[in-house]
């Protein structure tokens, strides 16, 4: 069990980057739907625009790393 740990520990800032992408992909598809009243899976898959995905994997991580060095 405490070896599940370890690893959850080793991964949060993977966990974290990848739910950041989700939740920007997420606010996408919803602002798209705002504005063009129209919802297609194909918003999902596409890169650019805002909020970006990119950026939001790089805080995510970014921010996971130094919250994971604070408690060192």
């Amino acid at each position: 069990m405490s070896e599940l740990m370890s690893l959850s520990t080793k991964l949060y800032p993977l966990v974290s980057a990848l739910i950041s992408v989700l939740v920007s992909q997420i606010l996408k598809i919803i602002y798209f739907f705002m504005t063009d009243k129209k919802l297609t899976s194909k918003q999902f898959f596409t890169s650019g625009g805002m909020p970006s995905s990119h950026s939001a994997l790089v805080m995510g991580l970014t921010t996971a790393i130094e919250i994971g060095r604070a408690h060192v």
